[in-house]
C-alpha cells in the first residue's frame, strides 16, 4: 500500500479522534464559565451512568460488524453481508429501546443516590440519545469494515461540532437558570447523536447491506452474541468504575468539587493525551502478530509518546495557575485555587495516562486484549480503594491520586507483557537524554516565570517548552533513520470500495 493510501485509511479516523477530544475540550471550558462548577458537577454526575449503559448496549457493535464484514468480503460472502447487519439491526433496536425505558424509570433514584436528584432531569433528556448512538454505531461498523473510515470519523466530528454549538447556545440562553442551562447543554448531546445518525443513514442509503427488505441471517444472532458479549464485558469496566467513582465524590466532596475534577481539570489534562489517542489509532491497525518490524513500531510509539506526555505534564506542574486564571476567569477565588490544584497535581497522571493508552493500543494490534483488561480491573479496584480510604483527607484530591494509580498499575502490567514478548528497542542514552529534556522545560519555566507573569508567562513558557522539545529531537538519538517511514510500511492492505 503506498504511503498516501495507508494515511487516508487510517490516519483519517486517527486525525478524527483528535478533533473529537479537542473539541469537546474547547466545549466545557466555555461551558464551565457559563455554569460554573456546581453546574458543571450536576453536567458531568450522569455521564458515568451514560457511558454505561452505551457500553453495555452498542460499544462492541463497531468491532463486531467490522470484523464480520470485513471477514466475508475476503472470503467472498458479499450477500450475506446485508443478512447479517438486518440481523445486528434487530438486536440494536431492541436492546438499545429497552436501554431507553430503563433509565426514564431508573432517572430520579440514581440521581437521588448520586447525591444530588437535580438531576434528574439531565438524565431524562438524554435517555433518547442512547437509541440514536446505537444506530449510528450500526453504520460505522460496516463502512469500518469495508475500511472505509471517513464515515465514522465525519460523523464523529459533526457530532462533536454540532454538541458544541447547540450546548452553548442553549446553556448561554438559559444561564439565569442552573439546571435549565445544564439540561440545555445535555440536550445538546441527544441533538448531536440524533445528526449524527442521520448523516451515517444518509451515506448508507442505496446501499444493498442497509436495505429493510433483507432478512436476517440464520444462526447470526448466536454470532453476535459470541462477538459482543466478551467485548462488552470487557469495555464495562472502565465506565464501572467511573460510575462508582461518581458516586464516593460526588456524596464526599459535593457536586462543585466533582465538576472542577471531572469537567475541568479533566479537560484540560485530557488535551495532550488526545494526540496518543490518535497515534494509538494508527498503531493497532498498523500491528500484527509480534514480528521483529512490530517491536520496532511498539518503541517508536513509546518514545514519540513520552516526549509528549513528559513536556505536557511539566507545563501543567508549573503552569496550572496561569492556565486556571486565562480559561476560567468566572470562577471564584476558592474554585479557582482548587482547579489549579487538581491541574497541578495531575501532572504525573498525565504521564501515566499516556504510557497506558499506547501501551493498550499496542495490545489490541497484538491481538492481546486481555492484557490490558486485567490490568484495567486490577488498577481499578486498587483505584477505588484509594479515593474509598483518603476522601475524607485529601477530598477531591484522591480522585488524582486514584487514577495516578490506576494507569500506573495497568501500564505495569501492559509493559511487562509486551517487554517478555520482544524488546523494546530504546535509542543509546534515550534515558539521560529525556531526563535532561524535562530538566531544561522546567528550568526555561521558572526562569520565565521569575521575569513576567499572567497570561504572556504562559505563552511564552509553552513557546519556550516546544523549543527544548525540538532540541530534543535534533540533537538527541530519538528515531533511527530506518523508523522514519515504518508507520506506512506496516499496512499492505488496498482500500475496498462500498
Amino acid at each position: 500500500m503506498s504511503k498516501s493510501g495507508f494515511v487516508k485509511n487510517f490516519s483519517l479516523l486517527a486525525i478524527a479522534l483528535f478533533a473529537v477530544k479537542i473539541i469537546g475540550g474547547i466545549y466545557k471550558i466555555p461551558l464551565a464559565n457559563i455554569v460554573g462548577g456546581e453546574g458543571m458537577g450536576i453536567y458531568q454526575m450522569i455521564f458515568p451512568l451514560y457511558a454505561l449503559i452505551l457500553t453495555l448496549t452498542s460499544s462492541a457493535m463497531p468491532s463486531c460488524l467490522s470484523s464480520v464484514v470485513s471477514e466475508k468480503v475476503q472470503n467472498n460472502g458479499l450477500e450475506s453481508i446485508g443478512q447479517f447487519v438486518a440481523s445486528a439491526k434487530k438486536y440494536i433496536v431492541v436492546v438499545c429501546a429497552v436501554a431507553v425505558g430503563v433509565l426514564f424509570l431508573i432517572a430520579y433514584p440514581t440521581a437521588k443516590m448520586q447525591g444530588d436528584s437535580r438531576g434528574f432531569l439531565p438524565y431524562l433528556i438524554i435517555a433518547p440519545s442512547i437509541f440514536f448512538v446505537g444506530m449510528t454505531t450500526l453504520y460505522r461498523g460496516v463502512f469500518q469494515g469495508y475500511l472505509n473510515m471517513k464515515v465514522s470519523a465525519v460523523s464523529q466530528v459533526l457530532e462533536q461540532l454540532v454538541k458544541l454549538g447547540v450546548g452553548l447556545t442553549l446553556a448561554y440562553l438559559l444561564r439565569d437558570d442552573l439546571i435549565l442551562a445544564v439540561s440545555g447543554a445535555v440536550l445538546a448531546v441527544t441533538i448531536s447523536e440524533i445528526i449524527a445518525f442521520l448523516y451515517v443513514r444518509r451515506k448508507g442509503q442505496g446501499l444493498a447491506v442497509f436495505a429493510d427488505k433483507t432478512k436476517a441471517e440464520k444462526g447470526s444472532w448466536k454470532k453476535l452474541m459470541r462477538f459482543i458479549l466478551p467485548m462488552t464485558i470487557a469495555f464495562s469496566i472502565s465506565p464501572l468504575i467511573c460510575f462508582i467513582e461518581s458516586r464516593m465524590l460526588i456524596g464526599s466532596c459535593g457536586p462543585t468539587s466533582f465538576g472542577l475534577f471531572a469537567g475541568c481539570s479533566l479537560t484540560i489534562v485530557g488535551i495532550p493525551v488526545a494526540i496518543v489517542s490518535a497515534l494509538g489509532a494508527v498503531v493497532i491497525p498498523s500491528m500484527s502478530k509480534g514480528g521483529a518490524k512490530d517491536f520496532s513500531l511498539i518503541s517508536m510509539a513509546l518514545r514519540t509518546t513520552l516526549i509528549i506526555v513528559g513536556l505536557s505534564a511539566v507545563g501543567f506542574f508549573f503552569l496550572s495557575t496561569e492556565i486556571v486564571e486565562l480559561l476560567f476567569s468566572n470562577f471564584d477565588i476558592s474554585e479557582r485555587e482548587l482547579l489549579s490544584s487538581l491541574i497541578k497535581y495531575s501532572a504525573i497522571s498525565v504521564f501515566l495516562v499516556g504510557i497506558n493508552l499506547i501501551t493498550t493500543s499496542t495490545l489490541y494490534g497484538m491481538g492481546k486484549p486481555k492484557v490490558p483488561l486485567i490490568g484495567t480491573i486490577i488498577g481499578g479496584a486498587l483505584k477505588l480503594i484509594v479515593i474509598f480510604t483518603l476522601v475524607e483527607q485529601f477530598g477531591i484530591i484522591s480522585a488524582v491520586i486514584g487514577n495516578s494509580v490506576l494507569n500506573f498499575v495497568a501500564s505495569l502490567v501492559n509493559l511487562i507483557y509486551i517487554i517478555s514478548k520482544g524488546k523494546i528497542y530504546l535509542p543509546k542514552g534515550f534515558y539521560v537524554s529525556f531526563i535532561l529534556m524535562l530538566v531544561s522545560s522546567s528550568l526555561a519555566i521558572i526562569l520565565i516565570k521569575s521575569a513576567i507573569s499572567g497570561t504572556p508567562l504562559l505563552i511564552l513558557s509553552i513557546m519556550a517548552v516546544a523549543v527544548v522539545g525540538i532540541a530534543f529531537l535534533v540533537v538527541a538519538t530519538v528515531f533511527d533513520r530506518n523508523e522514519k517511514d515504518l508507520f506506512f510500511d506496516m499496512v499492505s492492505r488496498k482500500k475496498r470500495k462500498v
